[in-house]
C-alpha cells in the first residue's frame, strides 16, 4: 500500500522540470507536494495533509485526491477519507484503485454521518474544523462521526459553533452567523402506522355477542325456566370461534 501511495504522489507532479517554469503556481505546488511527501514519511499526516491540500488547490491535479484521501484514512477520519476518496473516483472514472476504494468506502460507512450547512443570512463562507468547504448552502458533506466545529463568515460577522454529527444519518445545520448559534435538524423516522382494521371484527363480534347474550337473558328470565346447563360445555367443537389481535 505504501508503494501505490508512492506512485500516486509521484505521478501527481513528476513532469519535468521545465514544465512548471512558466506556471508559478504549478511550481508552488510543486514545493508543497514534496514537504508533505517529507512528512508523510515521518509518519506526520496532519501537517502532510495540509501540504497536499494545498498542492491540490494549486494544481488541481487529480492524482492528489488519491494523496489526501490516503492521509485522511492514515489520521484515521473515515468520514473526509470518503470524501477525498469519492472525488478521486469522479475525477478519474477508470482509476485501478476503483476495486480497492469501493471496499475501502464500505468499510468506512459504519463511522461516517453527513452534514448539511445552512446560513443566516444565506452566502456564509463553511470552514468545518479549519478546512474550507465553500459557501453555504452545503448540500452534504462527509464527516467522521462525532463533534465538529463549523464555522460561518459573512460579510460583517463570523461565528464558530460545535456539530455533533450522527453515523448513517443526514443532518442539516444552520449558523445564525452574527448570533453565533446553530439548529441542527436530522430527518425524523417515519413511524409505521399500525393498521387497526382487525378491531372492528372483533368488536363487531364481540357487540354481537354482548347483544345476543342480553336477549337470551330477557327469554330466559321471563320464561323462568333455568337454561343455563343448557349452555355448559357446548364450545368445545368447530363451531367455537376465538378471535385474537394479530
Amino acid at each position: 500500500m505504501r508503494a501505490l501511495l508512492m506512485l500516486a504522489l509521484a505521478g501527481a507532479l513528476s513532469a519535468p522540470q521545465d514544465a512548471f517554469a512558466d506556471n508559478a503556481d504549478e511550481e508552488i505546488a510543486r514545493a508543497h507536494f514534496q514537504t508533505g511527501l517529507s512528512y508523510y514519511d515521518s509518519n506526520r499526516f496532519e501537517p502532510a495533509v495540509k501540504e497536499f491540500l494545498e498542492a491540490y488547490r494549486l494544481s488541481r491535479r487529480p492524482a492528489l485526491l488519491y494523496n489526501i484521501g490516503r492521509t485522511y484514512e492514515k489520521l484515521d477520519d473515515p468520514g473526509r477519507a470518503t470524501v477525498y476518496y469519492r472525488r478521486y473516483l469522479d475525477a478519474e472514472p477508470s482509476a485501478i484503485e476503483r476495486t480497492e476504494i469501493a471496499t475501502k468506502l464500505v468499510n468506512f460507512a459504519p463511522r461516517v454521518g453527513e452534514l448539511a450547512v445552512k446560513s443566516e443570512p444565506a452566502g456564509a463562507e463553511i470552514a468545518i474544523d479549519g478546512e474550507t468547504i465553500g459557501y453555504a448552502p452545503i448540500e452534504r458533506q462527509s464527516l467522521t462521526a462525532g463533534t465538529h466545529e463549523v464555522s460561518a463568515r459573512g460579510e460583517r460577522f463570523a461565528a464558530t459553533v460545535k456539530v455533533t454529527v450522527e453515523a448513517g444519518v443526514l443532518q442539516t445545520a444552520t449558523v445564525d452567523v452574527k448570533r453565533g448559534t446553530v439548529d441542527v435538524e436530522r430527518p425524523r423516522p417515519e413511524t409505521p402506522r399500525t393498521s387497526r382494521r382487525w378491531l372492528w371484527p372483533v368488536l363487531g363480534g364481540v357487540g354481537a355477542a354482548v347483544l345476543a347474550a342480553v336477549v337470551v337473558g330477557l327469554v330466559f328470565g321471563l320464561s323462568g325456566t333455568d337454561y343455563s346447563a343448557l349452555g355448559r360445555g357446548t364450545c368445545l367443537g368447530s363451531g367455537c370461534v376465538v378471535v385474537e389481535p394479530k
